[in-house]
């Protein structure tokens, strides 16, 4: 007859949760990282659309302001300096009224030049607010 074996092996595995409360924390601190860091995003997203929006702005009414000056007030100056002229010229005004126009067109085309430096200092400002130029070499208006 055999001999019959009494030995018995068995095996059990238990889980204990014992660090379960110290991932708990981690991922609730990740997420509230995560949380933050999203916010963060959306206010800096936020700012750099309100920062390009007031740049457009300031750079579009510099520009009405060049086109004014360009297409209105410097021709109408011109056309009074001219005038001024040609009266001169026919003895209908003296030369101080002659001056007091040429004077005035050139305070006017110095105000226009103002204009345009204004209006590239908000195209600067506005590449800035994007982050890259808006014009290729030479094509700016």
């Amino acid at each position: 007859m055999e001999a019959q074996s009494d030995t018995w092996s068995a095996e059990f595995m238990v889980m204990l949760p014992i660090w379960q409360g110290k991932n708990k924390a981690e991922t609730k601190s990740a997420a509230a990282s995560l949380d933050a860091a999203q916010a963060s995003l959306t206010n800096m997203q936020n700012m750099t659309a309100l920062d390009i929006q007031m740049a457009l702005t300031e750079a579009q009414s510099a520009w009405r302001k060049v086109d004014v000056y360009k297409n209105t007030i410097i021709p109408q100056a011109e056309q009074t300096y001219q005038a001024g002229v040609v009266s001169y010229t026919n003895g209908k005004v003296d030369f101080m009224a002659v001056l007091d126009s040429l004077n005035a067109l050139r305070n006017i085309k110095l105000d226009y030049y103002k204009a345009r430096v204004d209006y590239e200092k908000a195209v600067a400002n506005l590449e800035k607010a994007v982050g890259k130029p808006l014009f290729s070499s030479g094509t700016q208006p």
